[in-house]
């Protein structure tokens, strides 16, 4: 299992751990082998065993979207056996090379068949997005030389590597105060009424560029009134699906209207107070799985803190809304920093 973590440490993102498989030291998830010399389908075989190794990780795959911990795609690495038929050169390089990548395609394109039939419908374009398949032709040898037939189908086959991503632990809630130094809480609504997400992968790098352009609502509940805030933050993201990474132009999606959710500041807090430096985290959303929500926005408000004024809790996890596969797939989750604004005045709020 390729399973890469995410880690929020102090205000940073750490990511621990690879999806990426090294070929000839990686340890596979499921191995198939016993390909006849040449043969790419998995069908020449002949081996009811195959179709049920691929069939129990199809429903691997799609279980793993129940959970917090979701299968988000898959490596498949395609190897040959040194052919005995053509004289050693580049031909025989290219030859065994084109068998191991037809092997390898053929392996890929019939599991993603198979998650679709075991319900994975709805996930299949994240799972699409993040599914590649190599070739490396006789080059990771299991026997070198082969010297019985049995030896050389061992030689001649595809290795599987499922991919896992760990996304970030929601902070711990604090500790409240000793009760009689406890401050009063003033009540408070923050909402997401649409954004933006934008990734842009960095060659030669796991991480990729992550701007979040975000309009909020936030109401004063005690005071009733409201207004309308723009927060535009940038920082790291989570791996991209490409591999190798490419470098491509930002792929902006957007953020819908989300769930309102209810927080608390000491009594000394106004509208007008939210405005200044913001931290925004993002969890994954339906750019790993649509059957998630549209995303997960983490706010930390720096400047309240700045003047002794707090948030309850420290910070306001608030959800997105999406439409089906939005959000980039190209991004995991990530961690940015950036402004507040408020647009025009406050306006009454019923």
């Amino acid at each position: 299992m390729l399973t890469q973590r995410a880690l929020i440490l102090g205000r940073a993102l750490h990511l621990v751990g690879s999806l990426k498989a090294t070929p000839g030291v990686t340890p596979p998830d499921e191995t198939i082998d016993g390909f006849p010399e040449f043969a790419f389908t998995l069908d020449t075989i002949k081996d009811p065993q195959v179709s049920q190794k691929l069939r129990s990780i199809a429903k691997r795959i799609v279980a793993s979207h129940r959970g917090s911990k979701r299968i988000i795609g898959f490596e498949v690495h395609g190897h040959a056996d040194q052919t005995l038929r053509v004289a050693a050169g580049a031909e025989r390089d290219r030859t065994e090379l084109e068998v191991s990548r037809d092997r390898a395609e053929h392996a890929k394109e019939l599991l993603l068949k198979m998650i679709e039939e075991e319900g994975g419908t709805p996930i299949i374009a994240g799972i699409k997005a993040n599914a590649v398949a190599f070739g490396f032709g006789s080059q990771h040898r299991i026997f070198r030389p082969a010297t019985t037939e049995p030896q050389r189908r061992k030689n001649r086959r595809v290795e599987i590597f499922l991919k896992e991503f760990d996304p970030p632990k929601p902070a711990p809630s604090p500790e409240p105060p000793p009760k009689p130094n406890a401050r009063p809480k003033h009540p408070w609504r923050i909402q997401i009424k649409n954004g933006t997400v934008a990734t842009l992968q960095i060659p030669g790098s796991e991480v990729s560029s992550l701007t979040i352009t975000l309009v909020v609502e936030i109401t004063d509940l005690k005071k009733k009134q409201k207004a309308r805030f723009r927060v535009i933050s940038t920082g790291g993201g989570a791996p991209s699906a490409s591999f190798p990474p490419v470098l491509s132009p930002a792929d902006s999606q957007p953020v819908l209207e989300g769930k309102a959710l209810d927080f608390f500041t000491t009594d000394e807090t106004s509208i007008a107070n939210f405005a200044g430096s913001v931290d925004v985290g993002l969890s994954p959303g339906a750019g790993v799985s649509v059957l998630s929500t549209g995303g997960q926005f983490a706010f930390s408000f720096r400047d309240l803190e700045k003047i002794g004024r707090f948030t309850v809790p420290p910070m306001i996890v608030v959800e997105g809304g999406s439409s089906p596969l939005q959000l980039p797939q190209a991004s995991l989750g990530g961690f940015t920093t950036g402004t507040i604004s408020m647009q025009g005045s406050p306006t009454p709020a019923q």
